[in-house]
């Protein structure tokens, strides 16, 4: 994607997340304590009341799973959602 700077085009949906972050489906499976893709705790504290929680959108088929909350945004960043 090539982006200098952080916009809804990149990370309006995990699919362009995974991609801006070079996550392709061929690591599916990979341990997230791995050494090609991981997880770290920065020590980054997000207030509660900074996430906002939206309905997931596109999966149509998920039946019940489609009101699941596993869509967060931080609502200090402006311009994205």
């Amino acid at each position: 994607m090539n982006k200098k700077k952080l916009s809804k085009e990149v990370t309006n949906g995990p699919g362009k997340v995974s991609k801006a972050l070079g996550i392709h489906f061929s690591h599916s499976g990979l341990s997230l304590s791995g050494d090609k893709i991981w997880l770290e705790d920065k020590g980054i504290k997000i207030a509660k009341n900074e996430i906002k929680i939206t309905k997931r959108i596109g999966i149509d088929y998920a039946g019940d799973d489609v009101k699941l909350p596993y869509r967060f945004i931080l609502k200090s960043i402006p311009g994205l959602f």
